[in-house]
């Protein structure tokens, strides 16, 4: 098998439905349908010279089971495809997490405490993951959910090497993750390896100082801050040794909070019908895992085919259906209509005889037993009816469980109900004191259906009665109500209701950098306008940055330079929110425009940080200007602005 597509059926029993996303190198995945099972599935396959040790390890890792990892359910090779099938992927991935919300860091420990808390289980069964990275990682509603353990460690080929090393690794990934989520930067080893795809998402790097990274949020728990510092400082051999470690770094930690809607699992398929057929021959054997699950359903299967097929065994379905002289949906002989009944296998020759449609037996003997099934059906279509059937009218219910034993004349033994339905003397059997509810029931309804139609004729011309009766007392009593009516009209009138403003909320539509010094000495290269749009772009991981300057005040060269904000309409605002990369310097807030940079008064001004808020009486506009009079410093100790994000409210 060459080449794969939607509708593939991988070794009979993998249908492939549509690719799926993949950040490795040399592996093909692919939603899929299991038509054994019934059950939805993924099917990785992967390519190359990495395949054996990605099945290795996949199988080890089928060993593994926990509800935060993506459980591995089959592995094998089929025609040179090597492949590995495993749960679906569910919910988004950390890095659509946090490119879609903002991830405090309560929600970070939780999520990292259950991250870690999964690969403690894998460990103590001598799995490690050694892949670790935010696309490894999914959301699913509340749940958190680790895939690729054991296939990307074979496919990074960094699976193997002694059980204290291979822990520290995932120790030291899983405090990267929290550093990502706090920071959205990658503090663990770098992620530019040829076995991630160059074209895959991926965070930038920390930014360190003397090998330490750059301190989180100032929000962030100190005890978070700490192990993060401790453990990503470059050639560090501190912080936890095992996943454990992590566990008990971060624990007690809450709920993770439903930031990703749970996925909805597709409706349960119809079963599709295998293309190998009776007589073409076992499926080869691919040394795949199998599992208990699809032998039991193989051995259930044959129990009930042997049951099926056994001489003697009752026939499943209504009596007397596919039996000779019947058609499947035709009326029986009395005329009582039946439901089109599925063809079913004829009944074996040791059943016990039939009845034909008139009602005698197909063969001559002594009384037939009525044909009973161990199972019920699933829907009745009619009565049944045996040689010694009463006319029609007053059916008699047969147990499911066990024939009805037949009621015989003293004479010759023939059924007493034949010799009654044929005019004979009276029957001491089933009939005899059985009452049809049928009228008893139409008479009810019936009844019930005249009072209502009494009631609603009689509810419907009362309305037509005149409203003032010729009795005067009665007249003037109701006058002062019809008097009163069209009060509430002239009140309405008087005192007509305002239309409520629609509020106006401001939203920016455009930046622009702002250089007019430089400009006005023929410098028109500008702060970089190229990176403008990355301040406005709603992801904090990117970041609109000046030039660098040999000090803060701009190496002498300039006053200071500007980020004009525009917005789509004029809307009031009272407070702008800078998420950068510095500290120190000043920027100041004003309600001015991009060809006016330094008019106006100066709303709000403050020092740079993580997080600068600029608060301010609410103050209309469709522009704003952040005006930066004293460059602040970078982690890495350079003299330049880094603006991430831009929020206004």
């Amino acid at each position: 098998m060459s080449t794969l597509g939607p509708g593939t059926t991988l070794v009979a029993r993998y249908r492939l439905a549509e690719p799926v996303p993949t950040d490795l190198v040399g592996v093909e995945s692919w939603a899929a349908h299991d038509v054994v099972l019934d059950r939805p599935v993924q099917v990785n396959v992967v390519r190359g010279h990495a395949a054996p040790a990605a099945l290795d390890a996949a199988r080890r890792a089928a060993l593994v089971s926990d509800h935060r990892l993506t459980r591995v359910l089959d592995v094998g090779a089929q025609d040179g495809v090597s492949y590995v099938v495993s749960e679906r992927s569910r919910g988004l991935s950390l890095t659509q997490l946090v490119d879609a919300s903002h991830v405090t860091p309560d929600q970070a420990r939780s999520i990292v405490g259950e991250v870690a808390t999964a690969l403690d289980v894998a460990r103590r069964r001598g799995v490690h993951h050694l892949a670790l990275r935010p696309e490894a990682v999914r959301i699913d509603g509340t749940q958190v959910l680790v895939t690729g353990l054991g296939l990307d460690a074979g496919v990074a080929g960094t699976d193997g090497g002694s059980a204290d090393a291979t822990s520290r690794r995932d120790a030291v990934a899983l405090v990267a993750l929290l550093y990502y989520l706090l920071t959205t930067r990658w503090g663990g080893s770098s992620l530019d390896v040829p076995w991630i795809d160059p074209s895959a998402p991926r965070p930038l790097p920390a930014v360190r100082t003397d090998g330490i990274p750059a301190d989180p949020p100032s929000d962030t728990p100190a005890d978070l801050a700490s192990l993060c510092r401790t453990t990503l400082a470059t050639d560090s051999s501190d912080g936890p040794r095992t996943p454990g470690d992590v566990v008990a770094s971060l624990e007690p930690w809450s709920t993770v909070e439903a930031a990703v809607p749970p996925t909805v699992e597709e409706p349960v398929k119809a079963p599709v019908r295998q293309s190998i057929r009776g007589g073409a021959g076992a499926r080869p054997t691919t040394g795949r895992i199998h599992r208990a699950g699809s032998v039991a359903l193989g051995g259930a299967a044959a129990a009930a085919g042997a049951g099926a097929a056994a001489p003697g065994t009752p026939g499943h379905g209504a009596p007397g259906h596919g039996a000779p002289g019947h058609d499947a949906g035709a009326a029986p002989a009395d005329g009582w209509p039946t439901a089109p009944q599925p063809p079913v296998p004829p009944a074996p020759a040791s059943l016990p005889p039939t009845f034909a449609p008139g009602g005698t037996p197909a063969a001559t003997g002594a009384t037939a037993p009525v044909r009973t099934s161990a199972v019920p059906p699933a829907a009745s279509p009619a009565p049944a009816w045996s040689a010694g059937t009463p006319v029609p009218g007053a059916p008699v219910r047969t147990s499911a469980t066990a024939p009805r034993p037949a009621a015989v004349s003293g004479s010759g033994g023939a059924p007493v109900a034949a010799a009654a339905a044929a005019g004979g003397g009276s029957s001491s059997g089933a009939r005899k004191n059985t009452i049809d509810p049928t009228w008893i029931t139409l008479a009810i309804v019936g009844l019930i259906v005249l009072v209502g139609l009494v009631w609603a004729l009689a509810n419907a011309f009362s309305g037509f009665e005149p409203a003032l009766k010729s009795d005067a007392g009665q007249a003037q009593a109701e006058q002062p109500a019809d008097d009163a009516a069209p009060a509430p009209e002239t009140t309405a009138s008087a005192a007509p209701t305002p239309t409520p403003t629609p509020e106006v909320r401001p939203e920016i539509a455009s930046g622009e950098q702002l250089d007019p010094i430089g400009q006005s000495n023929g410098d028109t290269e500008g702060e970089h306008p190229e990176a403008v749009d990355l301040a406005i772009d709603g992801q904090p991981e990117t970041f609109w940055y000046t030039r660098t300057y040999a000090t803060p005040e701009f190496g002498g060269l300039k006053d200071g330079v500007g980020y004009a904000i525009e917005l789509e309409q004029k809307a009031p605002v009272t407070t702008i929110i800078l998420d950068t990369n510095n500290t120190g310097g000043t920027v100041e807030v004003r309600a001015t425009s991009a060809d006016k940079p330094t008019d106006g008064t100066v709303l709000a001004s403050a020092p740079l940080a993580d997080e600068t808020e600029l608060t301010f009486e609410a103050t209309e506009g469709t522009s704003f200007v952040l005006w930066f009079s004293e460059l602040p410093v970078t982690a890495d100790g350079s003299n330049r602005v880094e603006l991430n994000e831009i929020l206004i409210s």
